[in-house]
């Protein structure tokens, strides 16, 4: 027999082998017959029956949402929707998942007949604080236009007393008296008979301090221009019911370098609570007539804002040198360091020769870490304090934060 032809032959009783043991095994299988799926239509979840025929009702409600505009924290709130029935057969009410209290009408009242209406009431305690609130209610019909009416109750959790600016005063840098002003504003969301009864700003006489009532048209104005918005979200509460301006204006002398304060607001806020008392910080920095630069290449860095020389990271095995360049304009040609001083006993402070350009002194101011120095952190909440004193009549003295780490 030709080789081809041999080939195709033990090809062919192969494939015959294979479909009879497949044949062979498939008839031992069991036969599984699957049910049909269960019918979900109509499985009875108390909803009202839309009729298949007709006649039908007709769901109308003048409103699906209503903005309740500002309440206060653990307020209590209602609101009453109204529902027509506008349609030829009388319309069935069931209420479905709610966030708040719902209730429809008065007893009997779920079915309404054609060309009459009923009122569906919702309550609402506001339990979180946010700035934002939303309850809803569902309410299902035998509408088969209208199968689910949802309503909807929003508005925003408002406050007694809210500053602007928010969480501290800052009345930035000041190189002169006539410099030191701030503009800061109280304004109550909720309480139109609040008043600031007594302001003061805690261990200094040197500020003078001015309380303006804001008129409803400069309420409104300051509104617009988007000054009472917080992060809640894209829409703007409503504006506030009663402001007031805080004026302070720096009237004496304050010692160079950063200050803070702590201004004591008395409030009250009706008739019917007693008064109350609110702190505010009020910081900013006193400049003068110099200027610091920290050494290059000691890895340490000046901000200039708050007065602050940060070090950085030392190896107190090793130790450390570093420092400051202090410009300084004016003061004449008997200018003199009197003092470099620090709050840190260990540290080791000098200062260089005084390297006079015109009308200004150059000078170096060193900071030296010695080795074996106490292993701490002095960071921006508790930072060491550098004291230079000059014979400057402007910047008699100079007090530099200092920030640090030793391990």
């Amino acid at each position: 027999m030709h080789p081809r032809a041999i080939a195709t032959s033990l090809v062919a009783l192969g494939f015959a082998f294979i479909v009879v043991v497949w044949m062979g095994r498939a008839s031992q299988d069991p036969i599984v017959e699957t049910e049909p799926a269960p019918n979900t239509t109509n499985i009875d979840d108390g909803r009202p029956k839309i009729s298949e025929t007709g006649p039908h009702p007709k769901a109308v409600c003048d409103e699906f949402k209503h903005d309740f505009g500002i309440m206060k924290h653990l307020d209590s709130g209602s609101h009453t929707f109204v529902v027509k029935n506008e349609g030829e057969a009388p319309l069935e009410l069931k209420t479905g998942e709610t966030t708040c209290q719902c209730t429809l009408g008065e007893l009997g009242d779920t079915i309404i007949p054609p060309g009459e209406s009923t009122e569906v009431e919702l309550k609402w305690t506001i339990k979180n604080p946010s700035s934002r609130f939303e309850h809803s209610a569902e309410v299902f019909t035998n509408d088969p236009e209208n199968e689910m009416i949802l309503l909807m109750i929003s508005g925003f959790v408002g406050r007694d007393v809210v500053f602007r600016p928010e969480g501290s005063w800052n009345m930035g840098s000041i190189t002169a008296i006539s410099e030191g002003q701030f503009e800061g504003m109280v304004v109550s969301q909720t309480r139109p008979e609040m008043e600031l009864t007594n302001i003061s700003v805690l261990e200094s006489d040197a500020f003078g301090i001015e309380v303006v009532p804001m008129s409803e048209e400069e309420i409104k104005e300051k509104d617009a221009a988007g000054l009472f918005l917080n992060a809640s979200g894209p829409t703007a509460p409503p504006p506030p019911v009663v402001g007031y301006y805080v004026r302070l204006k720096l009237e004496k002398d304050i010692p160079i370098g950063q200050f803070e304060h702590q201004i004591k607001f008395k409030i009250k806020v009706d008739d019917k609570t007693p008064e109350y008392e609110e702190l505010m910080t009020l910081g900013g920095t006193r400049g003068g007539p110099f200027s610091f630069f920290a050494l290059s290449g000691s890895g340490a860095r000046w901000h200039s804002e708050r007065l602050i020389f940060q070090a950085g990271s030392i190896q107190a095995g090793k130790g450390k040198k570093t420092g400051l360049i202090m410009l300084i304009r004016g003061g004449g040609e008997d200018f003199k360091v009197t003092e470099l001083s620090s709050d840190l006993k260990w540290l080791e402070l000098e200062t260089g020769p005084l390297e006079r350009a015109g009308n200004a002194t150059r000078v170096k101011l060193n900071v030296v870490f010695p080795p074996g120095c106490p292993q701490m952190a002095r960071s921006h909440q508790n930072p060491a304090e550098l004291v230079v004193k000059t014979t400057h009549p402007e910047a008699s003295e100079i007090r530099i934060k200092l920030t640090f780490a030793t391990q």
